[in-house]
């Protein structure tokens, strides 16, 4: 098991498909974009309360060691899942990576896709046909 693996399970966190529905979710909600998953931000927070994480589980950090430079480098862990989770909605074609989306809007965000769309709307039990009167 990875160290990753091992703080998740350490923390309790939620598995990163549960993450994932929760962000296509969340994603929904809030325009469809997010600029990136850092500390504080409303989308992370609200996506913490979804899951009833505490204050431990928001602010444990992952430690590794850069070999050259023989120096410690902590990231968030919440952070991290996140990020993890939309790295594979990305792959599935759900999520566009900022580095696609700029090409497309000028704006370097995460961006819900055509496809995105239409699951998030599923697992929030919305009908596809409502689809033209969301705003985005």
């Amino acid at each position: 098991m990875s160290y990753e693996s091992q703080m998740l399970v350490k923390y309790s966190m939620p598995s990163r498909i549960e993450v994932e529905r929760a962000l296509l979710q969340s994603l929904l909600k809030n325009g469809g974009t997010v600029e990136e998953f850092n500390t504080g931000q409303e989308i992370v927070n609200n996506i913490a309360d979804v899951f009833g994480l505490t204050e431990e589980q928001r602010t444990a950090f992952l430690e590794t060691t850069y070999r050259k430079e023989n120096r410690l480098k902590k990231s968030n862990l919440w952070n991290r899942l996140l990020f993890r989770a939309a790295d594979s909605l990305a792959k599935d074609k759900l999520l566009s990576r900022p580095t696609e989306t700029i090409k497309l809007t000028n704006q370097k965000e995460w961006m819900l896709t055509e496809k995105g769309y239409d699951k998030a709307l599923k697992l929030s039990n919305i009908s596809l046909k409502s689809k033209n009167f969301l705003q985005t």
